[in-house]
C-alpha cells in the first residue's frame, strides 16, 4: 500500500504544472524628476518565461536632454 501511495504521490509532484505568478519590479529613473517604482504581477508563467517577459520591459531613451531609464526584474 505504501508503494502505491509513493508513486501516485510522484505521479501528481511529475504531472503538476510549474507555472504561477511572479512580480516584476520596476524602476524607472529619469534625468530630473528622480525615481519610480512600479510593480505587475505576471500570471501562470514559469519562472524562465517571467523573467524574461520582465526584463523585456527594461529600456534606456534620451530624448531633448533629458534620459529615462527603465530597469526591470522579478
Amino acid at each position: 500500500m505504501k508503494k502505491v501511495i509513493i508513486v501516485a504521490a510522484f505521479g501528481v509532484f511529475v504531472l503538476s504544472s510549474c507555472k504561477k505568478d511572479h512580480i516584476c519590479t520596476c524602476t524607472v529613473t529619469g534625468t530630473g524628476f528622480g525615481t519610480t517604482t512600479t510593480t505587475e504581477t505576471l500570471k501562470d508563467m514559469t519562472k524562465k518565461d517571467a523573467e524574461a517577459a520582465c526584463s523585456a520591459k527594461s529600456s534606456s531613451t534620451t530624448v531633448g536632454g533629458i534620459g529615462v531609464s527603465t530597469s526591470c526584474s522579478i
